[in-house]
């Protein structure tokens, strides 16, 4: 077993469709059950939805269990604010989980977002013949260069993921000790709690899929009014949708950025074999997404990725940060 992915081995026939299916070649069958080469897997989650027959899942934490504990704390993927229409914007997000009896700390996902696109354009900036430079937020495209493109890995951004300086920037604000949980729509990010990338240990403790949540709302038929809450901002939202990242960076850029965004894995494969070619010249930024039109298409997700999509493009979002909105993002920056 890998960190994201759980094989349950009393449903596997044998079929194969997962090796297929694989990038990396990181599935055999023996005995006639699958099994993972943890060495080789990049968590995309690709073997996920080739299974027919469900032996292939997230590996996450049981939900029930979870949700049955008093005050559970949620760091929520940008995902899951565009899941369901009722639900699409934070604010009508957290209410819904506030009443569950749920805790989402949305708000300061939103400024460890833009602390990561403030970092990231400062770096691309100062990074001279560097550039350019490749997206650290999809966590199976690094495991795919690590693996497969190791002459890449030294123009990765050195930006830790947000859903992680989340949790930073709230215990730091309340002095809060609690366990946080992630919602997360794929086995990739789902290793971030497992198996974190530039940290010894993740400030995440618990995995819970994007899809269970939804599902739990819907069952529960949870109503919501949209008054109880301060609007946050939206930006970050946009993460979720192949572009938005770039989009986010060139807006805290003080100069203009060249930036190229793709989806899905066989994009994303040709795209890193073009820049190792050296034939990606004058481009500043490479944002890729190994799931189709970014993370809204991960297998953990409950909504169709087009549903999604619609929800992104037709939101309005104030890319550039107010004055009072920046002067937060450089004293954490300083810190």
């Amino acid at each position: 077993m890998s960190g994201g992915i759980r094989v349950q081995e009393d449903r596997c026939r044998g079929c194969a469709n997962c090796i297929k299916s694989c990038p990396t070649e990181a599935i055999r069958v023996i005995d006639g059950l699958m099994r993972v080469i943890p060495e080789l897997c990049i968590d995309c989650g690709e073997c996920i939805r080739s299974c027919k027959d469900k032996a292939i899942t997230i590996n996450e934490d049981e939900w029930e269990l979870l949700r049955s504990r008093e005050g559970l704390v949620l760091m929520a993927d940008p995902t899951l604010y565009v899941q369901v229409g009722a639900y699409s914007r934070p604010r009508l997000m957290q209410e819904a989980l506030e009443l569950q009896g749920l805790r989402d700390i949305a708000e300061y996902a939103a400024v460890a977002f833009d602390l990561a696109a403030y970092a990231s354009a400062k770096i691309i900036r100062e990074g001279g013949e560097n550039r350019p430079y490749i997206s650290t937020y999809c966590p199976a495209v690094i495991r795919l260069i690590q693996i497969n493109f190791p002459e890449l890995v030294g123009r990765i951004l050195p930006v830790e993921s947000p859903l992680e300086t989340a949790v930073t920037i709230w215990r730091g604000d309340t002095g809060a000790k609690e366990k946080v949980t992630l919602v997360s729509p794929c086995p990739a990010k789902a290793t971030l709690v497992r198996n974190p990338v530039g940290r010894s240990k993740s400030s995440l403790k618990y995995v819970v899929s994007v899809k269970k949540v939804i599902r739990d709302l819907l069952v529960y038929n949870v109503k919501v009014s949209g008054t109880k809450a301060k609007p946050i901002s939206s930006r970050w939202l946009l993460w979720s949708i192949s572009g938005g990242e770039a989009r986010h960076i060139s807006a805290f850029s003080d100069k203009e950025l060249t930036s190229v965004a793709v989806s899905g894995l066989r994009n994303t494969m040709d795209l890193l074999n073009e820049l190792e070619l050296g034939r990606l010249t004058g481009v500043d930024f490479i944002e890729c997404r190994a799931c189709d039109l970014g993370c809204i298409g991960g297998s953990g997700t409950y909504e169709s990725r087009f549903l999604s999509q619609l929800r992104l493009e037709s939101m309005e979002t104030e890319w550039l940060p107010t004055q009072e909105e920046m002067e937060e993002i450089r004293e954490w920056y300083d810190k």
